[in-house]
């Protein structure tokens, strides 16, 4: 008889004991013979050890179900460590929906159906890399439906608010991370307005919606026109350590992805690795945060969209590295390393128009609407 989600009785008490004695990265499991989120995430997280051990006769499928192969390899690691299990302390559940909270309703598996309006890309077919002559065209996107959940996520005395996004049908396996800019160092005043300091703020949550992730830049429609098939999980800065518990923890980034693959009943995974991205002095929080995750993820990519100073992301060996310069951030000029995209590139963008005439300065449209508006694709689109 299989275990999961949802089940319990004397067997699943069996098994979380036989977890507890294990070597692992998240809370040990209060034995209440209930298979939940916790469970599900320790089932997952030995199937993946099991699968990288060169001892293993076969590899386990990475679903949280404990079949009889995965109860087989649990019962062989405990008689092979033969150690006595620690004393389980109680732990709470760091992930949850608030759909509920912020809409009044929720969906099945927590997601709600998400429209992202229509939009413009590079095309990329017209993009010559290095080649500062090069100016080159768009192609228009038409709306794209999504699934999206908001969640919460905590640590203590942290939390902060997640949103997620993922394509309308099909699992993806790969999860992209957005870190944005810094909101204290950029329009302070507009976020005490939108009562950032409390971490789940609607209005605070709704700016990040309409400003960043589904109209205006559109980063999760720029995720989901790309050639590659991901989840996209965007953290919802709040005053004080504006990242939260996501800052320096590997382990909590790790645990929040595991329970936001329960909560969405497996709609995605991470086992084809993460990658990451950030917009202007966003920069600083990512590399304090690859340098957090880079032993509990595997990190496949990273994007930096105009960093504001030009400063290079932390270098993770396997991940692939892309990294653009408008030259508002670094007095007009490039930098070694970086796709340089300066204004002569940008001359058939339908807003061109405006900065010609001095509507908009170049900081305005070049790193605050061009750069944030299209680069992520494009660089997705070249990874």
């Amino acid at each position: 008889m299989n275990l999961s989600l949802g089940s319990g009785g004397e067997k699943v008490r069996e098994v979380q004991e036989s977890l507890n004695k294990l070597p692992t990265r998240l809370p040990l499991l209060v034995p209440d013979s209930k298979f939940g989120s916790k469970t599900e995430a320790r089932v997952i997280e030995f199937q993946r050890n099991h699968n990288l051990d060169p001892e293993r006769t076969h590899n386990l499928n990475v679903d949280g179900v404990v079949g009889p192969k995965t109860l087989d390899a649990i019962n062989l690691k405990v008689q092979r460590l033969g150690v006595l299990p620690p004393k389980p302390v109680p732990v709470t559940e760091s992930v949850r929906s608030i759909n509920e909270q912020l809409f009044g309703f929720n969906g099945p598996d927590n997601l709600l159906g998400q429209p992202i309006p229509s939009f413009q890309v590079i095309n990329e077919s017209t993009f010559q890399p290095g080649d500062n002559r090069n100016v080159y065209d768009y192609r228009a996107i038409p709306a794209i439906n999504s699934r999206m959940g908001i969640f919460a996520a905590r640590k203590n005395n942290l939390e902060r608010a997640i949103i997620f996004i993922l394509p309308p049908t099909g699992k993806p396996n790969k999860v992209l991370i957005g870190i944005s800019h810094g909101f204290a160092a950029n329009e302070l005043a507009f976020y005490e307005s939108k009562g950032w300091g409390n971490p789940l703020s609607k209005p605070l949550i709704e700016s990040v919606l309409q400003n960043h992730v589904i109209t205006g830049h559109s980063w999760a429609g720029q995720m989901l026109a790309s050639k590659k098939q991901m989840a996209y999980m965007h953290i919802v800065r709040a005053r004080g350590i504006e990242l939260g518990p996501f800052a320096r923890d590997g382990q909590f980034v790790f645990q929040t992805l595991t329970e936001l693959a329960s909560l969405t009943k497996n709609a995605f995974s991470f086992d084809d690795g993460v990658e990451v991205f950030t917009y202007s002095s966003g920069i600083n929080d990512m590399n304090i945060f690859l340098s957090a995750v880079r032993e509990q993820l595997v990190v496949k990519g990273t994007y930096s969209i105009d960093p504001a100073p030009a400063i290079n992301p932390f270098r993770i060996p396997q991940a692939s590295l892309k990294q653009f310069l408008s030259g508002q951030t670094s007095r007009g000029e490039s930098r070694p390393g970086f796709e340089f995209l300066g204004p002569n590139r940008w001359r058939k963008e339908r807003r061109f128009g405006d900065f010609s005439r001095g509507v908009v300065t170049p900081l305005v449209y070049f790193h605050g609407q061009l750069m944030p508006g299209y680069v992520l694709n494009l660089a997705l689109q070249l990874s």
